[in-house]
Order: C-alpha cells, then structure tokens, then sequence
C-alpha cells in the first residue's frame, strides 16, 4: 500500500517556504509539474491541479515537486502566472478555490481523494469552518461539520470515517497561508492473508521476501474473532511491525470482538494508538524485549485486574496500566532487575526521568487499590502519575521519601496522609493534609475530604501552587495566618464563594482564575500587587474600590478580565502600574456614574486595559501622555471624548469599535499622534482638529458613518473654505488625513481657520 499526503499552501502576500529556499511554480500544458495559483479578486475561480505522474526534480535552480516522491507531503503555493479556468466546470483531477461574497475564501476539493487522515491549517485569521464526508457514486454516505477558532489547527479525521471531500470557509478577509492534507489510499492490489491489511515498511509491495506492517483487519467480518493472533510470516513477508492506530476502534464503525491479543518475536515496533480503546482485551501476550511500544498503543485496552511483569520486562508503558478501571495487582516477577511489587503496587528499582536520576521510586499504583497504602521506607521518589485516579483512601509516606511529583489531584477518594516521624522531608497533621517538614507549607490537601468551609490551622503560613486547583467542595476558605499563595492555588474552584487575605503579602499568578462563585476578598491593606491572572473570569466578583488595598501599586496583565460584574468607582491613590487587559470584559466597570478616574500618579497603562467596559467618560491625570493600543476598545457606552492637553499620542485601535462615540474633543497643544484605527468602528459626527495633529495615519477614523463636520485651524491649501466630496479626490486635504477616514466617505464640510 502507497502512502501519499497532500499540502495545499496558499498566500495573498508571499510566496511560502517549505524547506530550504523558496518555491518556484511552472505551468505548460504539455509537462506535469507541479502548478500554483493565487487568489486574490472576489468571485474569480482557481484550481489547483493533481497528478500523480509529477516528478521531483531541479533544474536551473526552480525546484518541482510531486505527489509520490515526497513520502507523505506534498506542496502547493500560489503563482500569478497560472491559467486559470473561468466560467467552467471544475476539470478532474483538480481542486477549486472559490472567493465568497465577502471575500472569504471557501476551498473545495472536487479531486475525491480516499483516505484523508489529518489536515493542518495556518492562517491570519482565526475563525474557520469546515464540512467534510464521504461520497460514494454520487451519494453522501455521511457529512459532518467542525468549527476551528485558532489560527494554527491540527485536526485528525475519524478512523474508519476518512472523507472524499471537503470544504473550507474563511471569515471575512482571511488569509489562508498554508493547508496540509494528509491521506493515505491503496493503488496496487495487495491479496491479504489471514484476514489482516498489511503494507511494506519501505517502499512498495513486490514478491520478495519483504517486511511488512500489520495495518488492521482487511475485511469488517474479522472484526469478532475472539483471540486476535499476529502471524509471523504472511506468506514470504515477516511481519515486524503493527501500524499506528491498526486496531484503534476511536471509530463507531470498528468494534472488536477479540478478547486477547498475541503478538510474534518477529514484531520490533507497535504504532501509536495501535490497540487503543480495544475494552474486551483482557489478556495480551508478547515479546518481553527486544520491542518498542508507540504512545498509547494499549491506552483504554480492556479491563483487567491484575497484571504480570515477566522476568525480562525492561520497559513499561504505564498509559497500559493506568488505562484499566479496575485494576487492582501488578504483581512483577521476583527475577526482574528492573521493577518490584509490594502488594500490587509497581515500584522501580533505578529511576530516571525528567526529574530524577537514579531513585528507588513508587511509579503507579493501581487505581481500583482501595483502602491504606505503606510506601516502603526504602522508596525516595513518587512518580508523576503515580495515583492516578487511585481509589485509596489513607497514603503511609515512608521515611526515605524525599520527592513527590504526584500533585494527587484526580485521587478523589484520599482523606489523610501520613508520614513515618523518621522523614527529613514531609510532615502530616492531624487532620491529615500533607505538609513540609516544619509544617507551615501546605503541600496537598486530600481531595476525599467533603467539608465546604474549611480553617487551616494557623501553623500553615504558605499554599504551594495548585493545592486546591479544581476543588469544588468547598464555599469558604479562612486563611487568617497565609501570607503567601501560590500559582493556580484556587483556580478553578467553581463553588468557592468568599476568601479572606487579610494576613496575605503575596499572591501567585492565576491564584483564583475561573472562581465564577467568588464574590467575596477581604485584602491585607498593604499588599502591594495583585498579579497576573490572579482573579481573570471570576464572573460573581463584585467589590467596590475601597476593599482594594490602599497600599496596592501594581494590578498586574489580565489581573480582573472577565470579572463582568465588578465596578469600580476609584482605584488606591498609590497604584502606579495597570497592565495589559487587566480590565477587559469588565462589562459591568463603569467607574462613578460612568466616569472613569484615573490616579495621578499612573505611571504605567497596558494594553486593552479597559476594553469591553461600561465607561461612558474617562478623565486623564498629567503622568498619562499616551493611551496605549485597544485601550477603551468596544467600550459601548462611550459617546463624548474630551482629551486633556497632556494626551499626546492615541494608540492604535484605541477607541476601535466605541459603536456610540460620536464626539471627540482635542484641545489646543494637545494630541500630536493618532494611529491607525484608533476611531475605527466609531460614529463620530463632529471632529475638531487643532494644528497640533501632526499625523494622523490610515484608517484612523474609517469604517464609521460619513463625517459631517470637521473644524480645524489648519492653513486651507486652496485659500478658501472645502465643501462636499469624496476623500478619494481630496486635494484640499492635509496629505495626512487623505488615508485617514477610509475610501469611500464623504466629508460634508471642513472649514479651515484661515487662508494659506
């Protein structure tokens, strides 16, 4: 079986390049190389052609590319150069790029390829959505749809599903740099032996004694033999390999049936995926070494209790293991020099990873284990994974134990540590959480303890990161004696209602993200910062300025966005820094009566600050001479701007999409600078522009109704005053604002101070 892919790389502004140098595109209707195309006028029609005759090749320096000769990859770019074929039908064999009425691209392929298996997008844009199916002599045997929102995407087809065709639509404007298709499909006729699929693991399929892949069943009645058995030999072919996802049954349309699976010494290599989710599996025989196992090759493959660890095990993929819900030994022979049990736990002698040289390690131990687990006093690490979804309820650290990577997070059925008095490392308390050796760091808290309000006991002065991650018991935290949380300590606790800080001088990134039942924080007053993404999307947080912390001087990036219901009439006179979209999405901010106060003695305002707010007005202290990019972006409620002389600069896409501004007011020695689309979106009718604007750059007002009136103390370059027209002919402009407004709107009146 011929493995081919298929790249489709499309750009309206450069030419892509794909490997070393870029591409070069020929067209002549008498050769078969590769061809290009370009897209870039509504309504026009291009196609982009495939034929598998292409040869790789370079000559004078233009490199051609073909479908066969590049393993798995093909590419494709554009070339103005290309014919194209207008007012036809699509020819066969090709594929059709068709421009929406919005200028949205929508890319078809018409080519009925079989066999895709992923397709990879890379674009400016990020929306896109995409039909595709299958179509058999003219019939849509199934069709579905995804939507994609991010710019770079990698989406896998469902095994068993791979479709004939797709499409693909752009939002407004896109540019689509790259499309990668891959796909795979059968061009010779290969007779299968023993009811399996197979390929060659290099090259093409012949008569010679040649190795081959096992690619899954070759016919869907095989599907339910109770025991799948690999040969060794199909014919004259020796069988060394199983392919990525062979008997992945992800698919609705493959289910197995196969209660056990034997695989042959001859086989070397399991694929990726090769016999994930097959749940009847409950007995597996194969080489105990000399094999390399892909990810997840066994990952959800059947349940089974209990597992053996032959003599000459030397490698373990514990995807395998922690795969089975109801796994309860893993009983390892006593000749293994590599791993050990101790009553169904799987432990390792000599351990390394990531973390770790050369520990005896504890590195899972089964999920369905119930009740207490002792760690041996010799074990010195706990493995990441090590109690994966355990369903054990007290954990005995021995008195070697001198790491722990498990965060314990998803063992929902802990209630207590404890830890062998003799451990240089780790404490536990009495009410059972997992501690330093001192006790005042708060390494884990159980997640089988049910209570919703919970008191740490005042010796705990620190919060590791993550201990409470995604715990949705608990209401109420009093952490009266904490003085430091740290990173993601109560993210995501969906029913975490009030917190005090009130001991508190330092607070982790992302400590509360996403605590949308959090109403309540009580602050030490002198806290001086309040971090990055420290309480982003809490939606029910609603505290008003003055339970902010006098002392406060920084509000760091992302600190409140998405806090939609939070308002704020002031903030503390000593803030010095508010970083970038610290208050973006506050929907419900807008300051006093809509007015927004500004402390004087701001140094520092990020980007997007106070993009999608409720400030209708905003007043400027003297340290503020530039509003940064996006920073009242999509503010609805603004109608009428007043800038105060110190404003000198406007940043780009400041006030974009402000759809209510109708009034900006530029005082004398005031704004210099205005970026492009800085108005952009905005119904401003009247617009007075001193001649201190020395530059206003394109777009800065566009996409807007027509201006009405736009006074300015400009000298007139005509000597008198300018009157209706079009800014596309504009020659009494100033040569800065022929851009600005956009092409297309009409200026009603501008009356300039005086003559030239």
């Amino acid at each position: 079986m011929n493995k081919k892919a298929l790249t489709i790389s499309l750009s309206l502004l450069s030419i892509t390049v794909i490997g070393v140098g870029s591409l070069t595109a020929y067209h002549n209707s008498d050769s078969n190389v590769f061809a290009f195309i370009r897209r870039n006028t509504q309504g026009d029609k291009y196609y982009l052609r495939l034929n598998s005759s292409n040869l790789l090749k370079v000559e004078d320096g233009v490199k051609y590319y073909s479908l066969t000769d590049l393993g798995n990859k093909v590419y494709f770019d554009w070339d103005s150069s290309i014919d194209r074929f207008e007012d036809e039908e699509t020819p066969a064999g090709w594929v059709e790029l068709l421009t929406g009425p919005d200028h949205c691209p929508i890319i078809y392929n018409t080519s009925k390829i079989k066999g895709m298996k992923n397709i990879k997008i890379n674009s400016d844009y990020s929306y896109f959505e995409m039909d595709y199916g299958c179509e058999l002599d003219g019939e849509i045997v199934y069709s579905n749809r995804v939507e994609f929102t991010t710019t770079s995407i990698d989406y896998d087809f469902v095994v068993g599903q791979e479709p004939s065709y797709f499409k693909l639509r752009g939002n407004d404007n896109t540019l689509i740099e790259s499309i990668v298709i891959e796909y795979s499909c059968s061009e010779s006729a290969i007779t299968p032996t023993e009811a399996l699929g197979y390929e060659a693991v290099d090259g093409t399929l012949d008569e010679d004694d040649e190795d081959v892949r096992i690619t899954g069943f070759s016919t869907s009645g095989s599907n339910y033999t109770p025991d799948l058995v690999i040969p060794s030999y199909i014919g004259e072919h020796r069988v060394v390999e199983i392919g990525a996802h062979a008997f992945d049954t992800t698919s609705p349309m493959r289910m197995f049936g196969f209660k056990s699976i034997t695989i042959p010494n001859t086989v070397t290599y399991i694929g990726e995926r090769a016999f994930f989710n097959c749940q009847q599996v409950t007995k597996i025989n194969m080489p105990t070494s000399g094999i390399t196992i892909g990810p997840e090759a066994f990952l959800y493959c059947g349940d089974m209790e209990t597992i053996d660890v032959d003599k000459d095990q030397a490698s373990i993929d514990l995807s395998v293991y922690q795969a089975s819900p109801v796994l309860t030994n893993i009983n390892v022979d006593p000749e293994n020099t590599t791993y050990y049990s101790v009553n169904g736990v799987l432990y390792a002698y000599d351990y390394s990873d990531g973390y770790v040289e050369h520990k005896n390690t504890l590195l899972y131990c089964p999920c369905a284990k119930t009740g207490t687990i002792t760690i041996p006093n010799n074990v010195e690490y706990i493995a990441p994974t090590a109690f994966k979804n355990s369903k054990a309820s007290i954990i005995q650290i021995g008195e070697d134990v001198e790491t722990i990577k498990e965060d314990f997070k998803s063992a929902t059925s802990i209630t207590a540590f404890e830890v062998n008095a003799n451990n240089s490392d780790f404490s536990a308390n009495v009410e059972g959480y997992l501690l330093d050796k001192f006790g005042s760091y708060l390494l884990v808290y159980p997640r089988g303890i049910s209570t919703d309000i919970v008191y740490l006991p005042n010796d705990i002065t620190h919060i590791n990161d993550y201990v409470f991650d995604g715990n949705n018991h608990i209401e109420t935290i009093d952490l009266t004696n904490v003085t430091h949380i740290g990173e993601g300590a109560f993210a995501n606790m969906s029913n975490l209602e009030a917190v005090s800080l009130s001991s508190v001088i330092d607070i982790g990134v992302g400590a509360f993200k996403n605590d949308t039942s959090l109403a309540t924080v009580v602050f030490k007053d002198s806290l001086a910062t309040i971090p990055t993404e420290a309480f982003m999307n809490c939606s029910s947080l609603a505290f008003n300025n003055k339970e902010l912390p006098s002392g406060l001087v920084e509000i760091a990036d992302r600190a409140f966005k998405g806090c939609s219901s939070l308002d704020l009439n002031s903030l503390p006179s000593h803030l010095e820094t508010i970083g970038d979209e610290a208050f973006m999405n506050c929907t419900s901010y807008d300051g006093d009566d809509g007015e927004l106060y500004i402390p004087s003695g701001i140094q520092t305002l990020g980007v997007g600050t106070y993009r999608h707010t409720g400030i209708s007005s905003f007043v400027t202290p003297y340290t503020v001479t530039s509003l940064p990019n996006d920073f009242f972006r999509e503010c609805d409620s603004l109608v009428t701007i007043t800038l105060s002389n110190y404003v000198k600069t406007i940043g780009y896409d400041t006030f974009r999409d402000c759809s209510n501004l109708t009034t900006v007011n530029i005082p004398d020695n005031g704004v210099q600078t205005i970026h492009s689309r800085a108005f952009y979106g905005c119904k401003i009718s009247r617009i007075f522009i001193p001649e201190c604007v020395t530059l206003i750059e394109g777009s800065a007002f566009a996409g807007g109704p027509s201006i009405l009136d736009i006074d300015t103390d400009v000298v007139s370059p005509e000597g008198q005053e300018y009157s209706s027209s079009s800014i596309g002919g504009g020659g009494w402009l100033n040569p800065n604002w022929s851009a600005a407004f956009g092409s297309g709107a009409t200026i009603y009146r501008i009356h300039y101070s005086q003559s030239r």
